[in-house]
């Protein structure tokens, strides 16, 4: 065989197993294409969700009213005419400043008697003292016992006056300094309406009103299930949680809370629980009386549905998932309703593909297959 023919054969063969590979290849795909399409008919396909873990931000709302934490309404300890009048309404003042001064003559007259009784009683006990004292050297033989023992009932009995006496210098004294009223708090002094030579008395009106400025105690009311709701078993009830308000301007109050502590009982006729929360007030922003929108906010990281797939029933919840190529119902526990959407606290993982809208009964346990490619994209995107 000459060279030329042996290189034409080789050439011949060598397209021909290249035509021949290139049938089989055509021949395989259009049946893998066929299967696909068997496969495709065969198993039918369902839209629906991968669960993934995602960020959410939970929030209550509530209607809530502004209280001080302190308020001292002004009250004369002792009776008398109005002398002087320090403040006016709306000042502010700190805790010792001087509001109103009652007339001092009548009180400090009663002073100066109780002062001038403590000195006659020291110097009547200081005779019976030297008496005393006299009747003891005195030989036994010239003294009877009658006279030692009345010389030692008159000194007891002129010790006795002198701490009575003493006693009462120290009432005089107090009410003396109660001549002048003072703020027992710092805070707002509220309208005056005494004015000099006002007859005033412990039993009548307030002379004033002061009410502490800062903090400022919000108080709302929350139903037991809510409370149950934010309680973490040991935790505190708002652990976790950022308390804000908003106020009658629809503007979100600068300052957050800082929660105080909840009633100790459910109210009766509302089943609320009373939650007490103080907030900073040094801008005077908030007003005692005034109402305001109590906001609860706090960020988790969870499992959340569309409340469309989850489907309540008498005893709880449930979802129809496909796991094995096949549907299935899967009970869950429901957290939070947060919108549209639940928090699934137990019951599904990170993977699971749940379905939209209902599926008959007939179709449980039946071969399925996901509308939406089956990925789990990283957690909070």
């Amino acid at each position: 065989m000459t060279k030329e023919r042996f290189l034409f054969m080789a050439v011949i063969l060598i397209l021909l197993a290249f035509i021949g590979f290139l049938a089989y290849r055509q021949f395989y795909d259009k049946k893998e294409n066929l299967s696909t399409m068997t496969t495709e008919k065969t198993i039918p396909a369902y839209a629906g969700t991968v669960v993934q873990e995602q960020k959410i931000t939970l929030t209550q709302t509530f209607i809530g009213t502004v209280a001080p934490v302190h308020t001292v309404d002004v009250l004369p300890f002792i009776s008398g005419f109005i002398d002087q009048v320090f403040v006016k309404g709306g000042q502010k003042v700190l805790a010792g400043d001087k509001l109103f001064m009652l007339q001092q003559r009548q009180y400090l007259a009663q002073k100066e008697v109780a002062a001038a009784n403590v000195q006659s009683a020291e110097a009547t006990l200081k005779n019976a003292e030297i008496y005393l004292n006299r009747i003891k050297k005195t030989k036994s033989e010239a003294v009877s016992q009658t006279e030692l023992d009345n010389a030692q009932t008159s000194y007891l009995s002129a010790e006795a006056q002198l701490k009575a006496e003493k006693a009462n210098l120290a009432v005089a004294e107090v009410n003396y300094d109660y001549t002048v009223i003072k703020a027992p708090i710092d805070g707002i002094v509220g309208n005056i309406t005494i004015t000099k030579g006002n007859y005033v008395a412990p039993s009548g009106q307030p002379l004033a009103r002061i009410i502490q400025q800062t903090p400022m105690r919000v108080q709302f009311s929350m139903s037991n299930k809510e409370y149950l709701q934010t309680r973490i078993a040991g935790r505190s009830l708002f652990d976790g949680w950022i308390i804000k308000i908003k106020t009658a301007d629809g503007k979100i109050y600068p300052q957050t809370g800082t929660f105080q502590y909840i009633d100790n009982m459910v109210t009766g006729n509302t089943s609320g629980i009373t939650v007490y929360v103080d907030f900073p007030n040094l801008d005077g922003l908030l007003m005692a009386n005034a109402y305001v929108e109590v906001l609860l906010e706090k960020k988790i990281k969870g499992i959340i549905l569309d409340k469309n797939q989850v489907h309540l029933v008498e005893n709880g919840a449930y979802v129809n998932v496909i796991r094995n190529h096949k549907i299935e119902r899967q009970n869950v526990e429901l957290g939070w309703s947060v919108g549209q959407n639940y928090v699934i606290e137990k019951g599904l993982k990170i993977g699971d593909f749940v379905l939209n809208g209902t599926i008959p009964e007939a179709l449980l346990n039946t071969p399925a297959q996901p509308m939406v490619p089956h990925t789990v994209e990283k957690a909070g995107a």
